[in-house]
């Protein structure tokens, strides 16, 4: 469900401890009735931004103006996917999932075993980095099993400031 609205693995969790907190009222599967069943082939969302924030608060408050605004709209206008410092980003986009990354994007939706051959890497391996680039939200899986990145562009934002 969290997909159908463009949140990220850790919005929706967000999402639901709001929820748990008494600030929603509905779940987004109370908001998504009659979204049920296999979903159409989504057409590729414009942008997802990489984003560095050191401040937990800030990031947090971030993320639930989004989710707001996604929920008021039925939709998100960009995905951002927010890491607490360069090094969790890069903890998650490892060179070679970024490599898979660059190569879905360039060949399209295609299978592990395909994206493997293409990327000359074993396919157990290439299996492992889909789950955790899946559970992060920077590919998905679609109606036919294939993989691959739903955003036309991603972009990285963070900024290093003086003290």
């Amino acid at each position: 469900m969290a997909q159908l609205y463009g949140l990220t693995a850790a919005e929706a969790r967000l999402c639901a401890l709001l929820f748990r907190t008494g600030l929603l009222e509905a779940t987004i599967e109370e908001r998504a009735e009659g979204t049920r069943g296999a979903p159409p082939e989504k057409p590729l969302s414009t942008k997802a931004v990489l984003r560095i924030r050191r401040d937990a608060d800030a990031a947090l408050a971030e993320m639930g103006k989004r989710f707001t605004a996604a929920w008021k709209a039925g939709r998100s206008s960009a995905h951002v996917f927010t890491f607490e410092s360069p090094a969790a980003l890069f903890r998650v986009l490892t060179p070679k999932r970024w490599e898979l990354v660059e190569q879905l994007q360039a060949v399209g939706p295609v299978s592990v075993r395909g994206l493997a051959r293409a990327l000359d890497r074993d396919v157990k391996r290439v299996h492992e980095d889909v789950g955790v680039l899946i559970e992060v939200g920077l590919i998905e899986k679609t109606a036919r099993g294939e993989i691959r990145v739903p955003y036309a562009v991603i972009e990285a934002d963070f900024a290093l400031r003086a003290a």
